[in-house]
């Protein structure tokens, strides 16, 4: 009798330590949540859907940033379902296309079941999912949040498919059941936002392949590094930045740590137009720096590069990295200063051209006042000046440096390098393909 007691007493301990251990082991929902979340990168939301006496709904966990999806509308015996709100009171109607940036609880509201409800879905046209509305006998319709579609900004909501040219009366009752469906527009001649940050924060989700859009300053601007990449299939593209009414200035917002303005990738060309003046500060990168396969145009002669103190590395003004281009029509560059190439700096196998403009008031701890190329290997930066103004020794406004006033191109091996300290005017050739035009 002793022994059974034992045996039951162990066999009990056992089956409380396997319990033990699966429930501190077992993570719990919330923890499955946040694993996944990790797993799949970003944060979430939780979206809780109170019925107010209606059949259950479903949570959802919701990535920053994305819509929720509308979910299958619950029942109550005696009433019939209207819409979801962020209110109790039904008051806020709650847009299923907005994307979600907190959590939230929606709110049923229900109606009396003699009333008549109409149904109206909203076809985007390629645009993101928009959530349908009921709404009752007379009553009138709630613009729904704006859909998401790239390159596209909403023009509006029509009635007839296809043509796509009557638009909805919002102050209309509704009558019937029926289908509006989206318009858009591609605002190539003015990209839509308040800011500069906003424009560009609108190309950063929305240019697209072959596409040129134009960046109209209306007013004078701060502005943070813009990294100007984009994923391939939505490049080749060009942005032309230019001032509206009079001259507009973009100054380097200020910052622990700051670097250039503006960062041109692969596939991007940035076009500077007219009225614009891009005005830097003391940091340690050139206000703007052209990367592999990106391209930089001046067109302008409004159009100017200036204020950008670089006291680390290469390039005041304007840097460009091996295959990087930089194609000077018009405009100015000046008071930039930096190592070497106050005005310019190109990388071996980058590119600079210069044919208007002019490159004066830069100056260089070292060399390459206005202008410097390298030569890492045989293969030395290409620089091609037909025109414009280099200036130098013996001008008021000279670009400043040790050696090259005006332009230098650092030597390769044994060879010597190529020094241009004396002014290059609209007349005067300058090339390192092949050498012609140094002093």
């Amino acid at each position: 009798m002793k022994k059974q007691i034992k045996r039951f007493v162990k066999l009990l301990l056992l089956g409380m330590g396997f319990a033990l251990v699966f429930t501190t082991c077992t993570p719990l929902e919330g923890d499955i949540d946040d694993i996944r979340e990790k797993a799949e990168g970003g944060s979430r939301f939780t979206i809780t859907f109170n019925s107010k006496g209606g059949s259950g709904v479903p949570k959802q966990r919701v990535k920053a940033g994305e819509p929720a999806i509308q979910p299958q509308d619950p029942t109550r015996p005696g009433w019939k379902f209207l819409n979801w709100y962020t209110d109790e009171t039904g008051t806020d109607l709650y847009s299923f296309s907005a994307p979600v940036t907190e959590n939230m609880v929606l709110y049923a509201d229900w109606v009396d079941a003699n009333l008549t409800i109409y149904i109206v879905n909203f076809n985007s046209t390629g645009g993101s999912l928009v959530g349908s509305q009921n709404v009752v006998l007379g009553q009138q319709l709630q613009p729904p949040a704006d859909p998401f579609k790239r390159g596209n900004v909403l023009e509006g909501w029509c009635v007839d498919p296809g043509t796509l040219t009557t638009p909805y009366d919002f102050t209309l009752p509704v009558n019937a059941h029926m289908t509006l469906y989206a318009k858009w527009k591609e605002p190539l001649d003015d990209v839509p936002g308040a800011s500069l940050a906003e424009k560009f924060n609108w190309l950063s989700n929305n240019v697209l392949s072959g596409r040129t859009y134009t960046v109209r300053v209306t007013g004078n601007e701060e502005l943070a590094l813009q990294d100007l990449s984009y994923p391939a299939i939505y490049t080749p593209v060009t942005i032309n930045l230019t001032g509206i009414t009079s001259p507009r200035t973009i100054s380097l917002a200020r910052s622990k740590d700051p670097k250039s303005m503006f960062l041109i990738r692969s596939g991007v060309t940035l076009s500077l137009g007219n009225n614009i003046t891009l005005s830097g500060d003391k940091t340690t990168a050139a206000l703007v720096a052209v990367g592999p396969g990106g391209k930089l145009v001046m067109s302008s002669n409004t159009a100017k590069i200036t204020g950008q103190i670089n006291d680390t590395t290469a390039g005041g003004g304007v840097s460009v990295a091996n295959d990087g281009i930089f194609t000077m029509e018009n405009g100015e560059i000046s008071g930039n200063s930096a190592i070497t190439g106050g005005g310019v700096a190109v990388a071996t196998a980058g590119s600079f051209s210069m044919s208007g403009g002019k490159i004066c008031g830069n100056s260089a701890i070292t060399t390459g006042g206005g202008v410097y190329g390298a030569a890492l290997s045989k293969t030395v930066a290409y620089i091609h000046k037909t025109g414009g103004t280099i200036a130098g020794l013996g001008d008021s406004d000279a670009n400043e440096a040790k050696s090259g006033y005006a332009a230098y191109v650092a030597p390769y091996r044994n060879d010597p390098p190529l020094v241009k300290d004396t002014t290059s005017g609209p007349g005067h050739t300058l090339s390192t393909d092949p050498s012609e035009g140094w002093d």
